[in-house]
């Protein structure tokens, strides 16, 4: 997949005029769930962002290990400048869930 073409499955959202990468998989659409933090955050650090968020939302980490009713996320593969890699990625459902953890006037913007 280039940037330039991407595949129907593999397609560019955009959340607050910043790019989210998804992807087609089993008929629903996963999102790279760094993409969606940066998005709402702007943290220069997302992955960083994300695991300080895990640890101060308990119910948002046994989320991410499939506990609850929640789908557990996958590492789905992507196109990076370092090549093909798997990026972890979540379902619409997954994303919202992580949207209400995220503390962030961007966030009550969307899901309101």
């Amino acid at each position: 997949m280039s940037a330039e073409n991407p595949t129907p499955e593999h397609r560019i959202a955009l959340f607050q005029r910043k790019e989210v990468r998804r992807v087609l998989h089993a008929n629903e659409w996963w999102f790279v769930i760094t993409d969606v933090i940066a998005a709402l955050t702007d943290s220069v650090n997302p992955s960083d962002y994300l695991k300080k968020l895990r640890k101060r939302y308990p119910s948002l980490s046994e989320a991410f290990q499939g506990g609850g009713q929640l789908v557990p996320p996958l590492g789905l593969r992507f196109e990076t400048p370092g090549g093909p890699q798997p990026l972890q990625c979540w379902n619409t459902e997954g994303i919202f869930r992580l949207i209400q953890s995220t503390p962030s006037p961007k966030a009550f913007l969307e899901v309101a």
